[in-house]
């Protein structure tokens, strides 16, 4: 094929011979291939590294110049960017790669990223990250900050350190951190007007701060609601309101951030002077006693001066306090001066006239609103007690058969015949000649009488549809000297049967008849007697269904829900009977069934004990025989 490959460097001669025999000769001469290259593998961006290859006189050359570039001449590398690139080194000859003796492969690793603040407050700490991870952190400065292994980077004093970051590639990347010194904010308030003021005037809070920045931010609030955001803040307020302003500093390092001052506002009301004047007693007192009056001020300020009267004659000064032995119907009069802040006048005035009274005894009366004291079982009565010197403000201790019971004036309750109800007085009236008077009376209590009686009807509960039936209401005792009947039906009132007899033949099975008597004498009541449930029935005597010499009974009857069905049903094969019994509203309450045997019955029934006692219907029937007993339960 004539391809040639290289064994040695040297010359190699060479012929070439034809199957004629004929040839030709020539030579080939063998170049040696480049050393190994040697040097570093890796460089970091920006920075350089000399490649080195002991065949002398070749050119190298970059496989990627964008990642890093390399001297044609002097095997000097330089990174551009991250990443791998081949660098090859080319004989004269021309002999190069791709063997490995003749290129390399370059790392060139990039400059690490350092993330995080570059200021930190003197004696705080702030935290830088480097990317990638794993590499070590230096100072340049460690008295302005220090570092550690993690990147916390604390601030020692004001200036500016240089931080640096070691990849473990040995890539270095690094940042100036600022140091600030800390500062603290203040903040004072001052108000205008002042902190005292009258009601109604309108106050300006004005805020002096230091250490705030240049954009600080302000909140001020009264009584813990905010209420402004400016520098200053007005508005009209009120007695004690607490005003208080935050201020939220924008200066670096300013520690704390945030600071507050309050002030609390006196706001005094704007007042007339006036008084009022007391005895202690009201304005009626005891004849031959010593009497104090005593003037209390409205608006007279911190020091009010006082100047008494009595019939417009002046009989003392200064004191809210005057003594003296009234005559009747003296005017005592005692003009207040004020100093008052915010007062609207300097002076008032207010007189009361005396009565004065002999010494009296007090006296209670009872009522109730059961006349003459008497009344029914179960009634609520309620009794009042009418004062005779009982003063101003009399109190009153309710007692029944010497147990306390209540006070006021009025006391209500149920009371049982015998019961003695007591009231006793204590009387404020300042002239008595004892404090206390006591009242008693006697209740009698009848007992309520109600009707006794009960409801009949004729012919029975069970009638025939479109029959009539008399219900009779008899009353056997408590009727009263003129008694009211009122029939009902199905809990309805029936208009008009207000009599002691209903006849009617408007009925329908389930129909529920009652009768409501009313005693119309005093202490008496109504009573509802007995209801009646009526039943429509079509089998209102025997029915008997192919009766061909069938005899058939019940018995007992009455019984107590257990009884015995005996006969014949006039068959001599065995035949199915069923039993169904069913009360008076057609509800089936036990139902079974027996194969009698050759016609012939004799099957004992035994019911739920539970049932209630009255008349109940019993069905029995089979393919040739039917029949209905009626049948009452006597428990």
């Amino acid at each position: 094929s004539g391809i040639i490959t290289g064994v040695a460097t040297g010359v190699a001669p060479l012929t070439y011979t034809l199957p004629t025999g004929c040839y030709v000769a020539g030579s080939i001469i063998v170049n040696p291939t480049p050393a190994s290259i040697g040097g570093p593998s890796a460089l970091c961006v920006g920075g350089n590294i000399t490649l080195t290859d002991a065949s002398t006189g070749g050119a190298w050359t970059s496989g990627n110049p964008s990642i890093a570039t390399v001297g044609a001449t002097t095997g000097v590398v330089y990174g551009v960017a991250a990443g791998t690139v081949l660098i090859s080194y080319t004989l004269p000859t021309g002999c190069a790669g791709p063997s490995p003796t003749a290129t390399r492969t370059i790392t060139v690793n990039p400059i690490p990223s350092i993330y995080g603040s570059y200021s930190v407050c003197q004696g705080y700490t702030t935290t830088l990250t480097g990317s990638p991870s794993g590499g070590t952190w230096a100072s340049g400065t460690s008295a302005v900050a220090n570092v550690d292994a993690y990147g916390n980077v604390h601030g020692i004093s004001a200036g500016t350190s240089v931080i640096s970051y070691t990849s473990p590639a040995g890539c270095g990347g690094s940042v100036a951190v600022r140091v600030d010194s800390t500062v603290i904010p203040t903040i004072s308030i001052s108000t205008s007007p002042g902190l005292t003021v009258c009601a109604g005037t309108t106050v300006t809070f004005t805020s002096a701060v230091t250490n705030a920045g240049s954009s600080p931010t302000y909140v001020w609030s009264v009584n813990g609601v905010i209420s402004g955001g400016a520098t200053s803040y007005s508005y009209v307020p009120s007695n004690g309101d607490v005003i208080s302003c935050r201020l939220l500093s924008s200066a670096t390092c300013a520690i704390p951030d945030t600071v507050r001052a309050s002030v609390t506002m006196t706001v005094n009301p704007v007042v007339t002077p006036s008084l009022s004047i007391s005895t202690g007693m009201g304005d009626t007192v005891c004849v031959g006693s010593l009497v104090t009056l005593t003037a209390t001020p409205f608006g007279g300020g911190s020091a009010p001066i006082y100047t008494w009267y009595v019939n417009s004659t002046a009989v003392g000064t200064s004191a809210s306090t005057y003594s003296y032995y009234p005559s009747e119907g003296d005017v005592v009069t005692c003009r207040v001066i004020s100093n008052a802040p915010c007062r609207l006048a300097d002076t008032g005035y207010s007189s009361i006239t005396l009565t004065v009274s002999p010494i009296v005894t007090p006296s209670v009366l009872i009522t109730s609103t059961a006349p003459g004291f008497i009344t029914c079982v179960g009634t609520m009565i309620d009794f009042t007690a009418t004062p005779t010197n009982g003063g101003t403000m009399p109190s009153y201790a309710w007692s029944v058969d010497g147990v306390s019971a209540g006070t006021g004036a009025t006391h209500s309750y149920i009371p049982t015949n015998g019961d003695t109800v007591s009231v006793v007085l204590t009387s404020n009236f300042p002239c008595v000649s004892t404090p206390t008077a006591t009242n008693s009376v006697l209740m009698t209590v009848e007992p309520v009488t109600y009707p006794v009686g009960n409801v009949t009807v004729s012919p029975g509960t069970i009638i025939a549809p479109g029959h009539s039936a008399t219900f009779t209401c008899s009353i056997t005792s408590g009727g009263g000297s003129t008694p009211t009947y009122q029939w009902t039906k199905n809990g309805a009132a029936i208009s008009g049967e207000t009599n002691s007899t209903l006849t009617t033949s408007a009925l329908y099975s389930g129909d529920v008849i009652c009768c409501t008597v009313t005693n119309n004498d005093p202490c008496s009541g109504s009573t509802n007697f007995n209801c009646i449930t009526i039943t429509i029935g079509t089998n209102v005597g025997v029915q008997n269904l192919n009766q061909n010499n069938a005899d058939v009974t019940v018995m007992p009857n009455p019984n107590k829900g257990s009884f015995t069905i005996s006969g014949s049903l006039g068959i001599a094969d065995d035949e199915k009977v069923s039993v169904e019994v069913t009360d008076m509203l057609g509800q089936v309450v036990y139902s079974s069934s027996f194969i009698s045997k050759n016609g012939e019955v004799n099957e004992p029934i035994t019911m739920n004990g539970k049932l209630a006692n009255g008349m109940y219907l019993i069905n029995v029937k089979s393919e040739h025989f039917g029949k209905v007993f009626h049948f009452v339960i006597e428990q």
